[in-house]
């Protein structure tokens, strides 16, 4: 690529440099570095020759022993099971290549559900230089898991359609089961719980390049690995990870897109992003080179974490263990695009010595960077455009760090976030008597914020709590002064005029020259955000996600349905109706009666090519519930606190300051606002003056059901008990956050049956939401 073509680095720091007064330039012979756009520019490797064909093998069982060099194709149309979990295909010598066919290796049918798929397509362990190149890889928990295996190169292998997690947050609401947990891992953790198409560990030398892999929940996993070169691969449209790394370092990360690695969103609802992330470093991964990589569309961009062991939250297998200086530390961060994330584009926590330079943060939920309790890091010649729209509290704009020491934030451009430059200190006892913080202090001081320019942030630097920073040369768009917010316990310095900052010495020549950031520009937005049952939408595949599947109306998207359609309902108490005038498509299925009405749907499509079925895309057992709620909504104080005086708090029902409604369904999400707020209770609610904390809902109802086994399943945040008749079923007294109960309730023959929800709310977010899923119960009327 020309120099015409993108932003040179070297321009860029040339640019930097006249900003910045007395700034010691880079070291001549680093190489040259596109910035922002463009890639790093690389040698090509010389036209090698043509290899002698290698032996074939059409495989089509399980427990297949390797010992030499060869090519493997699956046999066509078998599903190849991996029935003892070791291996279908197991490498026994190293120093071998193997070369996989065209035919997909399969581990289970295709459309059939990804949380049910088990077992490994290839396994190495122990062997040295092992080659895998080509190849298709489906239907398995992962792809290759590789052990002790140093020089490894798996080259242009695609996998996909692997394990993943089914999603129990949907479009409406968040589940917290969803959310990941990257903090454990040394006992293989992150592979037995979330798969990986590819999973190495204990190795050194390892090079992944060219290869692809969508529909997962995980792409690659480097665990205990170093010195590995992983390039030019396409890790997007995942669950969970794109390219993760634990106790991993010295690693080159370049040229790679893990854009759309998501879970945990729904535009305009909640954007949590439930520790998925484009890139993953946890738990000590330091001096890895993260280098014109695109991580856009994720929960994070790249989210780095110290880790437990580092912090002292764990005990360390060391008794000498040294706290001091422990984190992720020293990464060279640089021309990536980390944009669009449902919360930070980079999170980046308790580390020394990190560079995040020349980097695209544009769009992202909560903000751009958020390096809390970091050390030492310099942010430089950074994008920050339009960030924060959807932060916490003050946590939000372009970047936050709080706790932070000898930081640097230098020659950056800030356009329209909700804030520019957050510095802040406040009281987090229980964190400051970790070994860590003992070790390495929590002052918020010494940071650098110089030479930077804002356009349209209110303010441009947020300054709370006590601490220190020295303030450059920022300016405005227009040339005036950058605005500062500050509390007067949070000093703030002119920077001393002969501070000299010292420019790291950046890698040279980095390997590929796949032009990732940017590739998928047309899909700029977090609105393009799509998620099911199974992870995000790729924009291309056919795709359905329930709209709205409680009440008595449900409404399905299907996006991208070409050719023949096969869109089935089973029931006899409900009807159908599409609406395709526009995308998505719009399925409703509505009842013909009162009660809870039991329906399968299946959805599939882009079949009758040769006699081809439909794929199947998604099916559900669901039920529209018509009925009628009496609720009663009403405040409480002190006297009449439910968690200890539940009949004091009942009774304030009774009161004149309660107020009573019907209404069809109840789902009433409150979030931080009153019971008024809700359009549901407005009419009757909005005069009463019961505000957004302590209050406390009944509601009874009438619902006619089939005989068989149904699952009652209540959301609540805080506390909520369901009854039926005089009968408990569902208790969680107790304030939480947004939590999901359930319990099955078995009916000998039809029934009407009566409800009775009690719910109360403390403070902060609230919601009660009720549901009925059948689980063995008839879709036709009882004779």
């Amino acid at each position: 690529m020309s120099a015409g073509n993108s932003r040179g680095l070297g321009r860029a720091i040339g640019t930097m440099g006249a900003m910045m007064r007395d700034c010691v330039r880079p070291p001549v012979g680093f190489g040259v570095i596109l910035a922002g756009f463009g890639v790093l520019l690389a040698l090509r490797a010389p036209v090698a020759l043509a290899a002698e064909p290698l032996p074939r093998m059409v495989i089509g069982r399980d427990d297949i022993e390797v010992t030499q060099s060869m090519r493997i194709e699956a046999a066509p149309g078998l599903n190849i099971e991996d029935r003892n979990g070791n291996g279908v295909i197991h490498v026994r010598a190293s120093n071998i290549t193997i070369e996989l066919g065209d035919v997909p290796i399969s581990g289970a049918l295709v459309g059939a559900a990804a949380d049910g798929f088990k077992g490994v397509a290839i396994r190495i362990d122990g062997q040295k230089n092992v080659t895998i190149r080509g190849g298709n890889i489906r239907g398995y928990r992962a792809a290759v898991w590789a052990s002790d295996a140093d020089g490894l190169t798996i080259e242009r292998l695609s996998a996909t359609d692997l394990w993943r997690q089914h999603l129990r947050s949907n479009i409406e609401f968040e589940d917290a089961r969803d959310w990941l947990r990257p903090h454990e891992n040394d006992q293989r953790e992150w592979f037995e719980k979330y798969g990986a198409a590819i999973f190495v560990e204990n190795s050194s030398g390892v090079t992944i390049r060219g290869c692809r892999g969508h529909f997962l929940q995980n792409g690659l996993i480097l665990s205990n690995v170093a010195n590995a070169r992983v390039y030019d691969n396409d890790f997007s449209f995942n669950s969970g990870w794109g390219i993760a790394l634990w106790r991993s370092s010295g690693n080159t990360i370049a040229h790679n897109s893990t854009d759309f690695c998501i879970r945990g969103y729904s535009h305009g609802v909640y954007n949590r992003g439930q520790d998925s992330a484009g890139i993953l470093l946890f738990e000590q991964s330091s001096r890895n080179v993260i280098a014109n990589n695109s991580a856009t569309h994720c929960g994070d961009g790249l989210f780095a974490f110290a880790g437990r062991e580092a912090l002292g939250e764990v005990k360390a297998a060391d008794a000498d263990f040294d706290y001091r200086r422990r984190g992720c530390n020293e990464n060279v961060i640089v021309g990536n695009d980390f944009s669009y994330a449902a919360a930070h584009g980079l999170e980046l926590t308790f580390s020394f010595d990190n560079v995040v330079l020349s980097n695209r943060f544009v769009g992202n939920a909560i903000c751009g960077i958020w390096a809390g309790y970091s050390r030492g890091t310099l942010i430089a010649d950074n994008e920050f455009e339009s960030n924060g729209d959807a932060g916490y509290g003050l946590e939000r704009g372009g970047v936050n760090i709080e706790h932070g020491a000898d930081n640097r934030i230098v020659g950056n451009r800030f356009s329209r976030n909700s804030a520019g430059v957050h510095l802040w200190w406040d009281e987090d006892a229980a964190l400051a008597k970790l070994p860590w913080a003992v070790a390495n202090g929590v002052e918020s001081t010494r940071n650098i914020v110089h030479a930077n320019t804002f356009d349209g942030e209110k303010p441009a630097i947020h300054l709370r709590g006590p601490g220190l920073v020295h303030l450059g040369a920022n300016t405005l768009a227009d040339g005036g002064a950058a605005s500062v917010e500050r509390e007067e316990a949070h000093r703030a310095e002119p920077m001393a005029a002969d501070l000299k900052i010292q420019l790291p010495e950046l890698p040279g020549d980095l390997p590929g020259q796949r032009r990732a950031v940017g590739a998928r520009s047309s899909l700029a937005g977090r609105e393009r955000i799509i998620l099911g049952p199974f992870g995000p939408w790729d924009h291309r595949s056919m795709f359905v996600r329930p709209r709205l599947t409680r009440g008595p109306k449900h409404v399905y998207e299907m996006y991208e349905f070409r050719g023949r359609s096969a869109n089935v309902v089973t029931g006899e108490f409900v009807t159908m109706s599409m609406n395709s005038d526009a995308e998505p498509h719009l399925f409703t299925i509505s009842g013909r009666q009162h009660g809870a009405l039991p329906y399968t749907c299946r959805f599939g499509g882009g079949g009758g090519e040769r006699g081809r079925p439909p794929v199947v895309v998604y099916d559900a057992r669901a039920a529209i519930v018509d009925m009628l709620w009496n609720v009663t909504v009403f405040p409480w104080d002190d006297s009449s606190d439910p968690r200890r005086d539940v009949d004091a708090w009942r009774a304030r029902a009774a009161s004149p300051a309660a107020r009573r409604v019907g209404v069809d369904d109840l789902t009433l999400r409150f979030g931080r606002g009153a019971p008024g707020d809700l359009p549901a209770l407005a009419a009757a609610v909005k005069d009463a003056g019961i505000g957004p904390d302590r209050f406390g809902v009944i509601a009874r109802g009438s619902l006619e059901m089939r005989r068989g086994t149904w699952e009652i399943v209540v959301r609540s945040d805080d506390g909520v008990r369901v009854r039926v008749g005089e009968k408990p079923l569902i208790e969680n007294w107790n304030p939480h956050g947004p939590m999901r109960d359930a319990a099955t309730l078995t009916l000998p023959e039809d029934a009407i049956v009566d409800f009775e929800v009690e719910y109360f709310e403390v403070d902060g977010n609230a919601e009660i939401v009720f549901d009925v899923v059948p689980i063995e119960v008839s879709l036709t009327a009882t004779p």
